[in-house]
């Protein structure tokens, strides 16, 4: 009866350190800051695909008076919904890079900071410029 008792205590402690450090595995993975690039607009843009509509400030605006936003990845073109949406109040329709924790259980992102992405110019605008 001893042994059988001892047996039991030994598996169900060894149960319990297996959870444990598979619940810490994952509160690192969801305390790790990322960075990712894409487009911020309302999740109805988002979801069509169409990167015109995504880009059009406008109407990422209006669409988004819900307060509700979406970032499409440049990376695989994956839509995430943002649980912070007055993070990203004026970038409506922009192309940012994103610092945050992602959560990919939900597909959502807490934004920590946003940041227009730099556009490179192409030689015909460079042309324009100088004659202007």
């Amino acid at each position: 009866m001893k042994k059988l008792f001892v047996l039991c205590l030994a598996t169900c402690l060894s149960i319990g350190v297996a959870l444990a450090d598979d619940a810490k595995k994952e509160t690192k993975k969801a305390d790790k800051e990322v960075k990712v690039t894409g487009i911020v607009t309302d999740p109805a843009c988002a979801k069509s695909g169409d990167k015109a509509k995504m880009t059009d400030e406008a109407c990422a605006k209006k669409c988004a008076e819900d307060g509700k936003l979406a970032f499409v990845n440049d990376k695989d073109g994956s839509v995430w919904s943002i649980t912070n949406p007055e993070a990203l109040k004026g970038h409506e329709g922009h192309h940012v890079t994103l610092k945050g924790h992602a959560n990919a259980t939900d597909k959502s992102f807490h934004v920590m900071s946003a940041e227009m992405v730099k556009t490179k110019a192409t030689k015909e605008t460079k042309k324009a410029e100088k004659k202007g």
